[in-house]
């Protein structure tokens, strides 16, 4: 049986899940640039969507492109909510979803952190057990060229 830190049972039990704030994403927003054509924008751990929809409502984009926003979303209800801001949500675990490689302009990755709680990580695995680099590994060849 694993034990755990206070921290990380607390993180455990919120699922990972901590939003991002208002304040950054805007700061986000002031940074990002799109050319004209179709933008994907793409949120694997989506929580209720409210992160990329900002990003996406904040975001200088050229006249003549369109943004479309999906999310992938673990938990029912937060997917449920989430539906209702993003263009596209899938109610999945995001390692289990196929996703084009190369077909997103952008990657919003806020993904669940820490280790992944087991008694069967070995020292030298333990890099890949954090779920950080996980999410990273899994969903950064999604991204497109220049994305």
């Amino acid at each position: 049986m694993a034990v755990m830190h206070p921290r990380v049972a607390h993180n455990y039990l919120k699922d990972g899940y901590y939003p991002t704030d208002e304040a950054t994403l805007a700061e986000i927003a002031k940074r990002l640039r799109f050319k004209a054509g179709t933008q994907r924008l793409l949120d694997p751990c989506c929580g209720e969507g409210k992160a990329l929809a900002q990003l996406a409502s904040h975001i200088d984009h050229h006249e003549q492109s369109a943004l479309h926003t999906y999310g992938v979303e673990l938990d029912e209800a937060r997917a449920v909510t989430a539906s209702q801001c993003l263009d596209s949500v899938l109610r999945s675990n995001a390692f289990d979803t196929q996703i084009g490689s190369g077909s997103q302009t952008l990657l919003f990755l806020n993904p669940p952190y820490g280790a992944v709680v087991t008694d069967q990580v070995d020292k030298q695995h333990r890099d890949m057990a954090r779920l950080e680099v996980q999410f990273t590994q899994r969903l950064l060849p999604t991204l497109k060229r220049d994305g």
